[in-house]
């Protein structure tokens, strides 16, 4: 009989082969238990939900960013906003969909915003805080970041965006040969809101042709992406000890769900090999052990999960 297999961090009455079905699924979900009340899973997992608040605000800046270049860039688009002698129903459609992004990109931030802040007290006077709590205060206070801030106040208390079309026209006297246009914020509606703090009519007052609605998203945008980076990085550095010990716990699921045979790790590797026995056992050839690549000797073949294990904690 092969001797059972054993893993280094595994108590040492932890076997994964010659388990009855019964012992399979009780291990199975006492490792389970140990996985979940781990506290690196609990803190991968709420990681994992801040990485997706930020995957929504991501998503729907770059919505509004790629409306906003596609209005600079493509001519019938420009031509659509400008023409005035068509019913103006494409001009409609596109100012409803700089709407619906614009709110979804500001909504989408508040909400990243609210989920860090509760993330952060979890983590309260550490060093990570601290150098978080500097890098945050200067993306907060830059003047793009102030002024999309405030103007998602704005909207919720005056009323719809401002926009203005900003186009100029080639001449014989211009560098271009097509309409340059992009989407403005007009400053002068902007400013009947008593809202604003000093820094941003200061800011609103340094356009007086309107706010470049594109330049501010994207000086923001780059600000915080950056910001993201570095806090996404910190992952490791605070629970690095924490990810070996979850890795662990996973490749014993996984030795424990597959009779011993897989760890979890090379996935391609195993299924390609578990195909190849379906088709060595039709052609009555011996099955090949994925662990040693030799024959298994009778008609012994690793049981099969009905999904591969996904070896979750390296995410």
């Amino acid at each position: 009989m092969t001797e059972p297999t054993r893993t280094g961090h595994a108590p040492d009455d932890e076997i994964y082969e010659s388990l009855t079905p019964e012992d399979r699924e009780a291990q199975y979900e006492r490792l389970q238990g140990e996985l979940k009340e781990h506290p690196g899973y609990i803190a991968s997992r709420q990681w994992q939900e801040l990485g997706r608040a930020q995957r929504v605000w991501s998503l729907n800046t770059g919505e509004l960013l790629g409306l906003l270049q596609a209005l600079e860039d493509e001519e019938e688009l420009k031509i659509e906003l400008i023409q005035n002698v068509r019913p103006p129903d494409g001009r409609v459609a596109i100012m409803a969909g700089l709407d619906q992004r614009l709110h979804n990109m500001l909504a989408a931030a508040t909400s990243l915003v609210d989920h860090t802040r509760r993330h952060m007290t979890k983590y309260a006077e550490t060093a990570f805080a601290e150098h978080f709590e500097k890098r945050n205060t200067a993306v907060a206070d830059a003047p793009s970041s102030m002024f999309l801030r405030k103007f998602r106040n704005y909207l919720l208390h005056v009323g719809s965006a401002p926009f203005n079309t900003h186009a100029q026209f080639p001449t014989e006297h211009t560098e271009f040969d097509t309409i340059q246009l992009d989407i403005r914020l007009d400053a002068a509606s902007l400013l009947t809101w008593s809202g604003w703090n000093a820094t941003t009519r200061t800011y609103i007052g340094s356009f007086p042709d309107g706010v470049p609605l594109a330049q501010a998203v994207r000086e923001y945008a780059a600000a915080m992406k950056q910001l993201y980076a570095w806090v996404n990085e910190q992952f490791e550095v605070l629970h690095g000890g924490d990810i070996d010990e979850i890795n662990d716990l996973v490749r014993r699921i996984n030795l424990t769900m597959t009779s011993g045979a897989w760890d979890g790790r090379e996935p391609e590797k195993y299924w390609a090999q578990m195909e190849e026995n379906v088709k060595r056992f039709d052609r009555g050839e011996p099955q090949i052990d994925v662990r040693t690549g030799q024959a298994i000797e009778g008609d012994e073949l690793h049981a099969m999960p009905d999904d591969p294990p996904k070896y979750e904690a390296q995410d």
